[in-house]
């Protein structure tokens, strides 16, 4: 289970944590504590909202977040407002 320590923390605090993520990413555990959601839930969303731009599969889930899959594990950005 992923508490709000963790997210202030960000990866490097969460378990078998292998490599570090691009500055910004969030993992969809981590993000869905930030959206008040289910990873379930979140991993959902940004199935049904997938669209190939180029050589990547991107989610625009809108109010600035916006999903990115990355060797078949979606990743979260939260852009500026």
């Amino acid at each position: 289970m992923v508490n709000a320590k963790d997210v202030a923390m960000g990866a490097a605090a969460m378990p078998g944590a292998a490599q570090p993520m691009p500055a910004g990413l969030y993992t969809i555990e981590l993000a869905a504590v930030i959206l008040d959601t289910t990873p379930v839930a979140l991993r959902a969303r940004c199935r049904r909202k997938a669209k190939r731009e180029g050589r990547e599969v991107v989610a625009r889930l809108g109010a600035g977040v916006v999903g990115y899959k990355f060797r078949g594990n979606w990743r979260v950005r939260f852009l500026p407002a």
